[in-house]
């Protein structure tokens, strides 16, 4: 019986683990879990910084928008590195309802410029402009009061 594993690492080097090094691999593991669970321990996915990955619906109309923003399944050498708690064949990583996802770091960031962007102009009041809300709110004031009027005049006439 070897007394050394050999382990791919996420930069794709191959090491040789010795049994105390396994032995502290698995605690560090096991505390994880306890702390965790173990589904939760299962969606833990180590990318290369200049990769973004997030869970989606595993579905064809979440995929469908994934992509449509940049999302792609990741490459066949994460897939491996991350295992799959419930593989279908397909060499994508699924857990449960959901599929894992990548996209290229800086696309993200541009998603999340362009989001920031669009919340502040929507947001935005110009000088001694009533926030958008605030409007709403005292119209259906108003409405609200003028049926109560309306309510009271025919319960006295």
């Amino acid at each position: 019986m070897s007394t050394e594993r050999d382990v791919q690492t996420p930069s794709g080097e191959v090491i040789a683990l010795t049994r105390e090094q396994e032995e502290k691999e698995f605690r560090a593991k096991m505390v994880s879990i306890a702390s965790r669970s173990v589904i939760q321990a299962g969606l833990v996915v180590n990318l290369p910084d200049d990769l973004y990955g997030e869970w989606i619906a595993n579905d064809k109309l979440s995929t469908y928008e994934a992509k449509n923003l940049g999302f792609d399944f990741p490459p066949p050498e994460i897939v491996e590195a991350a295992g799959s708690l419930h593989d279908d064949g397909t060499g994508r990583i699924i857990t449960g309802d959901v599929v894992f996802m990548t996209m290229p770091r800086w696309k993200k960031n541009i998603i999340e410029e362009e989001k920031l962007k669009r919340a502040k102009s929507l947001n935005s009041m110009k000088k001694g402009e009533s926030h958008p809300r605030s409007v709403c709110f005292s119209i259906m004031r108003k409405e609200e009061i003028l049926e109560l009027k309306l309510s009271m005049n025919l319960l006295f006439t």
